[in-house]
């Protein structure tokens, strides 16, 4: 236990998760009183669809996570704690991206359902909650909006949402981006995306800019090598989960590219078949089989031929 200002914050007993007591001042008509509340941030996975340059993180395997029962297990250790201490928690799943994470929302049912949390808030880089969209669109599933859809984002993953509710049947659709906080007195507050006229007029305003004939090409870090070597040591720390692997031979030539529902296992069943691969490198890909085509176009592109191993699955078709 160690004090920082007015919070006391423990490392506890429980795997991942950080608890924060914080005193906090309730204000009454008259009178104030004193209540102590527990807040969790409990980091439910190492697996992240993202590798930010601040991020603390070094691993992202997810060898070490819990299963649901495991989760459950230490929620209810979270619970009888609050209970037991008559305080209310304030919990904050996060990770790694716990949306990667299919036990996430059964979790947090579980949570709701208990007296003792007061409150359950999400961390999160907020990418996946478009994505997922996309994929049960693209995968057929039966997706349904209303005649009015808001898209939260400025990307293109975000106008990609917002076509697919128009073709879906929705009526008004409109995308939203916040502004930087310094900018607004409240996150209340979203700034619309450009309209056509506008975005016309601001891609003008920089083809004009003469800055861009000053710029200097960025120095860049040296080529991290990604591919490992591959043995059965090494494929057992491959998360099971959707993604795109890439087999190479000893001269680290690419001779076969694959996206798989669950890369460890897949790559297992490839170490009895692909002789010559010597090395792998993989990626985690909600959307793997578009991840497949991507990599394939480009090898295609640079090579003018298919990978060694897709050529000869090719030829059966």
């Amino acid at each position: 236990m160690r004090f920082n200002g007015q919070n006391i914050v423990i490392t506890s007993g429980f795997p991942n998760v950080v608890v924060v007591v914080s005193r906090h001042i309730k204000m009454g008509d008259m009178n104030q009183t004193n209540k102590a509340e527990l807040g969790f941030q409990w980091h439910i996975t190492d697996r992240c669809n993202l590798r930010c340059a601040h991020c603390y993180q070094e691993d992202y395997s997810g060898s070490n996570e819990l299963d649901l029962d495991g989760l459950k297990h230490v929620a209810d250790e979270i619970i009888r704690t609050l209970s037991k201490w008559d305080k209310g928690g304030d919990i904050a799943i996060t990770g790694g991206e716990h949306l990667l994470k299919k036990e996430k929302f059964p979790l947090m049912h579980y949570l709701e359902s208990a007296d003792e949390i007061s409150s359950l808030d999400i961390l999160s880089n907020g990418i996946l909650i478009n994505t997922e969209f996309l994929r049960d669109v693209n995968l057929g599933k039966e997706v349904k909006v209303g005649e009015r859809v808001v898209v939260l984002g400025g990307g293109n993953v975000a106008f990609d949402c917002a076509r697919t509710a128009l073709r879906l049947g929705a009526k008004d659709v409109h995308v939203a981006c916040m502004a930087f906080p310094e900018r607004l007195a409240s996150f209340d507050t979203v700034e619309l995306g450009f309209d056509k006229q506008k975005a016309t007029d601001e891609a003008g305003c920089c083809l004009r800019c003469d800055l861009r004939l000053i710029f200097t090409k960025p120095a860049l870090a040296p080529k991290e090598e990604l591919w490992i070597e591959f043995t059965a040591e090494n494929i057992a720390q491959v998360p099971e989960a959707e993604g795109v692997f890439q087999l190479l031979d000893g001269e680290k030539n690419t001779i076969y590219i694959k996206g798989a529902i669950n890369l460890r296992r897949e790559l297992e069943g490839q170490m009895e078949t692909q002789q010559n691969a010597r090395y792998f490198m993989y990626e985690e890909e909600p959307m793997y089989t578009k991840r497949e085509s991507e990599l394939l176009q480009q090898y295609l592109a640079q090579h003018g031929d298919m990978p060694e191993g897709n050529r000869e699955i090719d030829d059966l078709f």
